[in-house]
């Protein structure tokens, strides 16, 4: 299964490091949420790799691996037009709080 939330693209950032060990996917399935992924994969079998933030969850079981897949950020973008929205100010000032390493392009 492959997490892909704007259209099922079965190209993953996993797909390079499970062929430098000799695998080779086989994608059954895309859905397009994490928060979507643990209903699917108690109901299919499939596998998955998901962010550690949605665990302990009792419909999945972590496996434990010996070499980890690579990461990948996670980017927050917006138009614009946004960047006088109280809203938005308020749900950044959010952002910036929790990951206050990171900076942002439109400060």
């Amino acid at each position: 299964m492959i997490v892909s939330p704007t259209r099922a693209n079965l190209i993953g950032s996993a797909d390079d490091w499970f062929a430098s060990k000799g695998y080779s996917r086989n994608i059954v399935m895309s859905v397009p949420s994490f928060a979507a992924a643990p209903a699917c994969i108690i109901s299919t079998g499939c596998i998955a790799f998901l962010p550690s933030r949605i665990l302990p969850n009792p419909l999945v079981r972590p496996i434990q691996l010996d070499d980890s897949p690579p990461s990948f950020d996670v980017i927050a973008t917006w138009h614009l037009r946004s960047n006088q929205d109280p809203l938005h100010k308020w749900i950044l000032s959010l952002l910036q709080q929790e990951f206050p390493a990171q900076q942002s392009a439109n400060q």
